[in-house]
């Protein structure tokens, strides 16, 4: 009986000790004085690993990167318009993911400010919005940092 608990209590350190080294979301950092922040972060409700389906991220024409499942961006930019859009790479011609306008995202930053765009993908359809902090400060511990 002995054996069995010892292994049961070093399985329970080793499963604690992996779920706090995922070098994760621990809580929005202020922006630089004057410059405003964008997190960018990807929620699923679909499983799939199509790399199809994992659109780039383009804030103001400049690739941010590849936003893939369970992950986000973070982005200082300096105050002014925002243009956040999707974008996928099909028969080597820029296209807007998925061809649809919603897949833009438009903000006016301010400085000391910061700002939450997510996206979830589900079988039929997704959406790309702008969500409130407490919104985002709820799905964004379970995502990995993306840059």
């Amino acid at each position: 009986m002995y054996p069995r608990r010892l292994f049961l209590l070093l399985f329970t350190t080793f499963l604690a000790s992996c779920a706090t080294d995922q070098g994760g979301f621990t809580g929005s950092v202020a922006p630089p004085a004057g410059q405003a922040v964008i997190y960018v972060y990807r929620t699923d409700l679909y499983l799939s690993h199509d790399p199809s389906l994992a659109p780039d991220v383009r804030i103001n024409n400049q690739n941010i990167g590849t936003l893939h499942r369970g992950g986000y961006f973070r982005v200082v930019m300096n105050s002014g318009p925002a243009v956040i859009a999707l974008y996928a790479r099909e028969n080597n011609e820029d296209t807007f993911w998925r061809a649809m306008s919603t897949a833009v995202v438009n903000l006016k930053l301010a400085p000391n400010s910061t700002h939450f765009v997510e996206f979830t993908l589900n079988r039929n359809q997704f959406t790309f919005a702008a969500k409130p902090a407490d919104v985002a400060q709820r799905a964004l511990p379970q995502l990995r940092p993306l840059n």
